[in-house]
């Protein structure tokens, strides 16, 4: 059986969400959803972007029933007026209870994770956005929004290291959350071959203007811009991802 996550990057377009610390809500939702996404994509799941640029969607829940998804998650990033505020925390609606076990899925898989401040498995109504948020409690099937972190933190506090610097790992402990609600295994032990490539220059010839598209949408980034380290095994799952989006006209123009 082939599941279906909807996976909407919070904000876009004009409305960039909470910024602080030289960063956008928007940017980095959209970054750590791709990635996650996919993720998802090569354990076998059918994933669907409410946006895949920045701009901000004309539907995003609608989207997600009309397609008919088995799972909706909402990535966004927490701020805050005072820069003491931090952690991670995920909300689901509270007028489907049933969403909790959800939640607590992926929840638990991103505290273990990053080891960021757990503030908590939350009803809709405790977040900051008053009434609820629509997109959870709109969704037809078990939906979760999460604050990846607070991007108004103090430097010095984890939040801010974790959003600059670890967004592969939120990915990662995202598709964690989702792969332990649908009883999924992922395929482990697959040989990895020990070239690492650090640059796209690196890389063989035939890859480089697939793989820099990628870097240009933020799909890819290294701890450093020289320092991408992209393995064999990935750069060519990468590629067949960039492909899948390229025939479905879901890649963007990249600005030169």
């Amino acid at each position: 059986m082939s599941f279906k996550v909807f996976i909407d990057p919070g904000h876009g377009g004009r409305d960039p969400g909470a910024v602080g610390n030289g960063m956008r809500e928007s940017d980095i939702a959209l970054e750590v959803s791709k990635r996650f996404g996919i993720m998802l994509i090569c354990a076998g799941v059918e994933v669907m972007y409410s946006r895949t640029e920045d701009i901000s969607p004309a539907q995003r829940w609608q989207a997600a029933n009309t397609w008919g998804a088995d799972l909706y998650v909402s990535v966004h990033c927490n701020g805050f007026t005072a820069d003491t505020a931090n952690g991670y925390e995920t909300f689901f609606a509270a007028t489907k209870p049933q969403d909790r076990a959800f939640a607590e899925c992926v929840h638990s898989a991103f505290i273990a994770a990053t080891s960021l401040r757990d503030r908590g498995v939350k009803l809709d109504g405790q977040s900051q956005h008053s009434g609820g948020l629509s997109v959870l409690r709109r969704s037809a099937m078990p939906a979760v929004l999460v604050e990846l972190a607070f991007i108004t933190a103090n430097p010095n506090l984890l939040d801010i290291t974790v959003l600059r610097d670890r967004r592969p790992l939120m990915a990662e402990a995202l598709a964690s959350g989702v792969f332990q609600f649908l009883n999924i295994q992922p395929e482990n032990g697959k040989e990895v071959s020990e070239m690492v490539y650090r640059t796209i220059q690196d890389m063989p010839e035939w890859a480089q203007a697939g793989m820099q598209h990628l870097v240009d949408m933020r799909v890819l980034s290294g701890r450093t811009p020289d320092n991408l380290d992209i393995d064999e095994n990935m750069m060519r799952i990468l590629l067949v991802v960039h492909r899948m989006f390229e025939r479905a006209g879901l890649l963007p123009d990249i600005a030169t």
